[in-house]
């Protein structure tokens, strides 16, 4: 009887295990696609406004333009002209792919390294190729439990949201 429960409680802790551990995503190199969303600060000159769709397109020191858009918060819109210096802080979402050891990404899609992963509070901190980083919130924390610290991922941004400045 008694190893009969024994073997009963040992299957069920082997089911909330795979549960726990497997939140509908394996860390399977190339198999998990992790949803987040991470701060970013866009600097540059305006180089047009949309009224219509609070959209405005920002030209950085390189020339590359973001289109950001801007939430019902901000005021003025309708004056912010042409060649003005701003700074957006702004949300932007974030996949993650996790890589095959020695794996090169597609179409140059840049990759990082997994510094930390916390699936208690969703924070997955990443450092690039030139030592700078990268904190991703994830959209379901336990989908940081199981990468390990030297993980490789590829990183992939979506396009801008902007939030009030």
């Amino acid at each position: 009887m008694k190893s009969r429960f024994l073997s009963l409680f040992g299957c069920a802790l082997l089911v909330a295990a795979s549960v726990v551990v497997s939140p509908g995503v394996s860390a399977a190199p190339g198999a998990s696609r992790i949803e987040g969303e991470t701060a970013v600060q866009i600097g540059g000159t305006v180089s047009s406004v949309n009224l219509a769709t609070r959209t405005v397109m920002i030209a950085d020191a390189q020339g590359a333009i973001s289109s950001v858009q801007v939430g019902q918060d901000v005021p003025n819109l309708d004056r912010l002209a042409n060649g003005t210096r701003v700074t957006a802080s702004t949300m932007r979402g974030v996949t993650l792919t996790i890589l095959a050891k020695g794996a090169l990404a597609a179409n140059n899609t840049p990759v990082a390294e997994v510094v930390r992963a916390d699936d208690r509070s969703g924070v997955i901190t990443l450092k690039d190729a030139q030592g700078g980083q990268l904190v991703v919130r994830v959209r379901e924390p336990l989908m940081a439990a199981g990468i390990a610290a030297g993980t490789r991922v590829a990183v992939e941004f979506a396009a801008l949201t902007a939030a009030a400045h």
